[in-house]
């Protein structure tokens, strides 16, 4: 059963589904992904890292790349190590995003990671 948290994400997911934050309410969103991913147990590693994803992306819009790139590092590692390739195409598909932040701290780390 999907776990429907009533936005869609800034990306396309590799399937094909668009998706799109609700511009209005990215700070209701970035709750209700915090929420989902504490109710989430250890063997959902998989549906963690795409929160994670969706929580960068979330702090992407709210203009707050140093907790952006701790989410979206923390899903990459997490993908890797998992072999989810769909979650790493999701926090890649958030790269360009970042691009704009390069001064920020821990962006230049992360744009490190995702291009290693």
């Amino acid at each position: 059963m999907a776990l429907n948290l009533g936005f869609r994400v800034p990306f396309s997911e590799p399937d094909g589904h668009e998706a799109r934050l609700a511009g209005q309410f990215p700070r209701r969103v970035h709750q209700l992904i915090t929420e989902g991913q504490d109710l989430l147990p250890n063997s959902r590693a998989k549906t963690r890292g795409v929160f994670l994803a969706y929580e960068a992306a979330s702090h992407l819009q709210l203009k707050e790349p140093e907790l952006a790139t701790h989410a979206a590092g923390e899903a990459l590692t997490l993908s890797r190590r998992i072999g989810a390739p769909r979650c790493e195409q999701l926090v890649q598909h958030l790269v360009p995003d970042f691009q704009r932040y390069r001064a920020a701290d821990g962006v230049p780390a992360f744009l490190a990671l995702a291009a290693a």
